[in-house]
């Protein structure tokens, strides 16, 4: 088993592009900065934004800054891990499916909230959009008769002299391409299935272009800030969760208020 485990590592890093790795992990560095930015605006001492919800109350633990927060937590501690990143496919698909665990929460406490659908659209279309992602890695659909597809990433560099450069150049120019507007249109449902497979099967080195991982964060964290304001901006909303979400006395003895 160890001389199974050595050679397999030996492949991987063999197969690895040094130029691609590198572009790679710097993409997801600056992710990470705008993540610890957005997420620790008074720094790592005061409350994170998911938790500055609880300020919204006078007295009282809130469960959705805690359970947000939480949320925020796994996203945290995978880009934390930046500097492994080496594969395109694997990274995105756990960064992406990370963002879109978060997205269903915030998804419940909208219908919570009673928040409809043309505010959601127009204030949170990002949640949206990662949904449409989530969609096409958890249910692939058509895409699943698709011969070795290549993986990339909005404003990723195709070096010249790789494998892929012509592969990646030649699926652009014949619009093989898998790219946010795709899965928008096609993995919104299932309406479009029939289609979908006209599409894709028996297609060769059709090319994944996910997300800018910096504009996809960046984009993300702003939408977490307008969730926020909501609650801090609506006393309707507040009313709501100090009924349903907020647990009395979280941090004080009963004896205090006597």
């Amino acid at each position: 088993m160890d001389e199974i485990f050595k050679e397999l590592k030996k492949r991987n890093e063999e197969f690895l592009d040094k130029r691609s790795t590198k572009e790679l992990t710097e993409a997801f560095e600056a992710t990470l900065k705008i993540f610890i930015e957005k997420n620790y605006p008074d720094g790592l001492e005061q409350y994170s934004l998911f938790c500055s919800i609880h300020n919204s109350f006078d007295k009282g633990h809130n469960c959705v800054a805690c359970n947000l927060n939480e949320s925020n937590k796994r996203i945290e501690k995978f880009l934390l891990q930046y500097q492994s990143f080496n594969d395109v496919n694997l990274t995105f698909t756990n960064f992406i499916m990370l963002l879109y665990l978060e997205v269903e929460c915030v998804h419940e406490y909208f219908d919570i909230f009673k928040i409809q659908e043309p505010y959601r659209l127009k204030h949170f279309s990002i949640f949206q959009e990662i949904k449409y992602w989530a969609n096409f890695l958890k249910h692939p659909k058509a895409f699943m008769l698709v011969h070795h597809p290549i993986w990339a990433y909005s404003k990723m560099n195709y070096y010249e002299d790789q494998h892929e450069f012509k592969l990646i150049q030649n699926a652009i120019e014949a619009n093989d391409v898998i790219d946010t507007q795709f899965v928008k249109k096609y993995y919104k449902g299932d309406n479009l299935n029939n289609k979908l497979y006209t599409e894709l099967t028996k297609k060769e080195d059709v090319v994944v272009v996910f997300p800018n991982p910096i504009d996809l964060m960046s984009r993300f964290s702003d939408a977490q800030q307008k969730f926020v304001n909501v609650i801090e901006e609506n006393e309707i909303v507040r009313d709501l969760l100090d009924d349903k979400a907020t647990i009395k006395n979280h941090f004080w003895n009963e004896d205090e208020d006597n």
